[in-house]
């Protein structure tokens, strides 16, 4: 019952996140078109075949960040 009890002086707090206009005021990440001129991963074909090492992980990795 505890924990229902710090969720409730949790949701008051929560009404100053709707007060920071900073978040919206943020567009630098929507006006970032550097990652889609980044052709150059997509076309690179040898990475994957580097995977045959051991290294998948990387791989899936790096397409997040291209994403």
């Amino acid at each position: 019952s505890r924990t229902t009890l710090i969720t409730q002086p949790e949701q008051p707090e929560q009404l100053e996140q709707p007060e920071h206009p900073e978040q919206p005021e943020h567009p630098a990440q929507p006006e970032h078109p550097a990652q889609p001129e980044h052709p150059e991963q997509p076309e690179h074909p040898e990475q994957p075949e580097q995977p045959k090492g051991g290294g998948p992980p990387l791989c899936s990795e790096g397409v997040r960040v291209g994403l």
